[in-house]
């Protein structure tokens, strides 16, 4: 069968028709896809350079200054409370609102130069500005004095000023208060922007909703204000300090809370001189009374007992618990270098009811050294210049304790005794005395805590027979 050829008419018209998918070769863009553009590698591309240059230098030339690229320069609006750091904001451009970066831009506040910084990369310069102590607006302008190939250029704004937070910071306040007692409030005022002192201003004081007094803050900010409780006894008190403000500062106002006990009563807490020997197990007395010596006694006061020495260093001697005579046994022993120390005493009870008196006077505690005893044990029959040893031992009578550090002799020979109180001592039997019978004595010296002592033992002494 004979196919007719297709004339060029009817196949542009056919593809024409056909879709813009099907009738693309394959792996080539389709003829209805937007364009590519053409990427040009990096080491071909050229950098445009910054119209007032990258740094300032020496120009090379002089470029006359209607050549020069002019500039603009926006100064944004900033707002800030007395003494906040606010930011400065300065935006530098050329007229067709090319960033220009690196450039140094000059800052005045009121005329008054507060500093100089460069632009960042998007032309913008800030600096930080401290909102003085000047209640209302202020103008502020950014100044670029241009260089061989831009034009300098300047923008104004304003800075607005709104009053400063202020707060008070109290320095120990009272966690309790008594009726009768004075309290006493001390703190600061401060503003909460740079934690300044607020001086010379008057606070009001409050008690009940009632104004009670009125006291002003020194140059410094320091205010104390003082009150006396006249009722109220178990209920909260309440004192609130009131600052109105004023042109520069925002008003404040805080409550100093406290539990309100009644009047605080007297206790006095007495005790007796204490002596006796250096590790003697002692017992004193304490006596806790109300108001008087002769007033009520104080049942189930925790009582504590201690003498001073050195450079008013204490130590605790023990405690006890008053029973109800007011009495409280306290058992203790006696571990002070031999020696006359001051007494004193406490009563650990509630300080918010109470007022303690602890003033002993000349309450002492006396301790002398503790009496020892000697043992010696060894042979009980020995030659003329033989070698002997003797094992020793020093004892406090007080607490039956070994006696440390002690020295023992023996004539001339003598050793100290180890942390238990023993000691070895070796010599050789003097011919002195002769033979028979003899007493060997064994003394130990007297040193900062023991008295001495001595041992005596009867041996039977024979002649040397080498």
């Amino acid at each position: 069968m004979l196919r007719r050829p297709v004339s060029p008419r009817l196949a542009a018209a056919a593809v024409l028709l056909l879709p813009a998918s099907l009738a693309a070769k394959p792996g080539a863009p389709s003829p209805n896809s937007p364009a590519k553009p053409v990427e040009i590698p990096a080491h071909q591309q050229q950098l445009k350079a910054p119209p007032c240059g990258l740094h300032e230098t020496t120009p090379q030339r002089f470029v006359p200054f209607r050549e020069r690229h002019a500039t603009k320069l926006k100064a944004s609006y900033a707002i800030g409370a007395i003494g906040e750091t606010i930011k400065l904001k300065a935006n530098l451009q050329t007229e067709d609102g090319t960033p220009i970066a690196f450039k140094s831009v000059e800052f005045k506040v009121d005329n008054q130069v507060v500093g100089a910084v460069k632009s960042d990369s998007k032309g913008v310069a800030t600096i930080n500005y401290k909102v003085p102590n000047k209640f209302g607006p202020k103008t502020w302008e950014a100044r670029y004095a241009g260089n061989n190939k831009c034009k300098g250029s300047s923008g104004s704004s304003t800075v607005g000023t709104v009053r400063a937070p202020t707060k008070f910071s109290l320095i120990y306040p009272p966690k309790y208060a008594n009726v009768g007692a004075k309290v006493t409030i001390n703190g600061v005022l401060k503003r909460t922007t740079d934690d300044a002192t607020v001086g010379g201003r008057e606070l009001e004081v409050y008690v009940g909703g009632a104004s009670v007094a009125k006291v002003a803050t020194s140059s410094g900010g320091h205010f104390t204000v003082e009150y006396v409780p006249v009722a109220g006894a178990n209920k909260p008190l309440d004192i609130k300090l009131q600052f109105l403000g004023d042109v520069l500062y925002n008003p404040k106002s805080t409550v100093v809370s406290m539990p309100l006990y009644p009047p605080k009563q007297t206790v006095l807490v007495r005790g007796v001189s204490l002596t006796g020997f250096y590790g003697q197990t002692l017992n004193t007395s304490v006596l806790v009374t109300l108001g008087a010596l002769t007033g009520p006694k104080f049942h189930g006061a925790p009582v504590r007992v201690w003498y001073r020495h050195g450079d008013n260093d204490t130590t605790n001697l023990g405690a006890g618990t008053t029973n109800q005579f007011g009495v409280a046994t306290v058992s203790t022993t006696l571990r002070a270098k031999p020696g006359v120390y001051t007494m004193d005493g406490f009563a650990d009870v509630d300080r918010k009811r109470y007022t303690i008196d602890h003033e002993w006077g000349n309450t002492k505690l006396t301790v002398y050294k503790a009496p020892v005893t000697v043992s010696a044990l060894g042979p009980n029959t020995v030659q003329i210049g033989a070698q002997v040893s003797f094992a020793i031992k020093v004892v406090r009578t007080t607490d039956k304790q070994g006696a440390s550090d002690v020295e023992v002799c023996f004539s001339t020979k003598c050793v100290k005794t180890d942390g238990a109180g023993r000691a070895t001592l070796k010599f050789t039997v003097p011919n002195g005395g002769g033979t028979g019978p003899r007493t060997f004595s064994f003394a130990s010296k007297a040193d900062a805590y023991h008295l001495a002592g001595v041992k005596n033992v009867a041996v039977q002494v024979s002649p040397n027979t080498n």
